[in-house]
């Protein structure tokens, strides 16, 4: 379903469900603009199997904002998400794209289910 929003004299059409978002600079930002919270729920994900597999088959850094947003960043606006994937991918490091586009890409967090707290 679709809905108009007034922003200002301006109508908007948007899906249901989604929010109007300001303009964000995504390729600027500081890591600590966003709370440790929501930074720990993106790496538990991508410690994940079920994280690393939708990560991986994302085509595009857009696609992955998108499975991002859907998985563990619901109440964020699309694009702070993407400003987000940009940092963990030049600040954190946890994604590393190919140098040629987005894929093949590499996800330098340890899986979690291959951890092993007791040490044997």
């Amino acid at each position: 379903m679709i809905l108009k929003q007034e922003f200002g004299s301006v109508q908007l059409y948007v899906g249901r469900l989604e929010k109007l978002w300001q303009c964000v600079n995504i390729s600027g930002g500081n890591p600590n603009q966003y709370p440790k919270l929501m930074w720990d729920a993106v790496q538990t994900f991508l410690m994940s199997a079920a994280g690393r597999s939708l990560i991986m088959a994302s085509e595009c850094r857009y696609e992955a904002a998108l499975v991002l947003k859907k998985a563990c960043l619901k109440d964020v606006v699309l694009g702070e998400v993407i400003q987000m994937l940009n940092m963990i991918i030049s600040n954190k490091k946890w994604i590393i794209p190919a140098k040629s586009g987005w894929k093949p890409i590499t996800i330098t967090l340890e899986e979690a289910s291959s951890h092993n707290p007791t040490g044997s």
